[in-house]
């Protein structure tokens, strides 16, 4: 279908509009950038296992090598990969949100599907590599609002005109594989946002992320930072300072199979229902 693409200003945004017309408690973790005993390590023998303090200490250096990690990963990618697992799961669970928000959405597989499926949404990932992919894949439609846009989850802006127009609609927080994938104080940041555009009484937070229990389980991905998760510090996290109510919680293997590697992860579905 042809389309006029619609740039926003701030942030690297890509909109694609119809023309006129056309229709458990935190491991211990290392503080010297050592690989994990070879013992307990994935097919590239090492992973970075850093706690907040650690990375604090590296500061813009350590972005940056992060960044280009992901940079170079989703360079790579020629053809978009099926949905998830998670994606699937979620996609039965909240077909009544006509919104839905993809934090760390990577190659955009996830977002593309649930628009397949009629929802309105937003992909947001710092990696331009993966935002130019996800570009690639737009689903163009009069009746869909499909949009990507690469960022920082510290450095989102309420005042956007795209988040000031989706505040009250009733919308899910998508997140799958991107919390252990950033630091705690991101995270944390990433909450504060959250709560804010989340005005609609019925608005979601779905989240899967690896935990402490897949410290030391095979990868099949090339060394990168992961921070591992204890699934109880999340909710009491998310219960006590973000107020929010944990409708259904679930952890173990089988979840989130990927090649040879069965990663330990734990789901949470939140609201902000009292």
């Amino acid at each position: 279908m042809a389309s006029n693409l619609l740039y926003l200003e701030h942030y690297r945004v890509a909109i694609f509009l119809p023309l006129s017309g056309h229709s458990n408690e935190r491991t211990p973790m290392k503080t010297d950038l050592q690989p994990a005993p070879a013992s307990a390590t994935s097919k590239d023998s090492s992973h970075l296992n850093l706690n907040k303090g650690d990375v604090r200490g590296y500061g813009d250096s350590f972005d940056k090598a992060t960044q280009s990690y992901w940079d170079t990963f989703y360079g790579k990618q020629k053809t978009q990969s099926p949905p998830s697992q998670f994606a699937a799961f979620i996609a039965s669970e909240f077909k009544n949100h006509s919104l839905f928000i993809d934090i760390g959405c990577g190659n955009g597989r996830d977002t593309l599907f649930f628009s397949y499926l009629g929802h309105d949404v937003i992909g947001i990932d710092k990696s331009s590599s993966a935002i130019d992919f996800c570009n690639s894949q737009m689903i163009s439609s009069k009746e869909k609002l499909s949009a990507f846009m690469r960022g920082d989850v510290s450095e989102l802006d309420l005042n956007h005109p795209l988040f000031k127009a989706i505040t009250h609609r009733k919308k899910l927080i998508y997140s799958r594989f991107f919390l252990h994938a950033i630091q705690e104080q991101k995270e944390d940041e990433l909450f504060e946002f959250i709560t804010q555009i989340c005005q609609h009484p019925e608005d979601a937070i779905a989240l899967e992320f690896r935990t402490v229990e897949d410290e030391y389980n095979p990868k099949e991905a090339k060394a990168h930072f992961r921070r591992f998760i204890s699934p109880a510090e999340l909710q009491l996290k998310l219960e006590t300072q973000f107020k929010l109510r944990i409708e259904y919680k679930v952890q173990g293997y089988g979840l989130a199979k990927y090649g040879s590697e069965d990663a330990h992860v734990c789901r949470i579905l939140a609201s902000f229902k009292p």
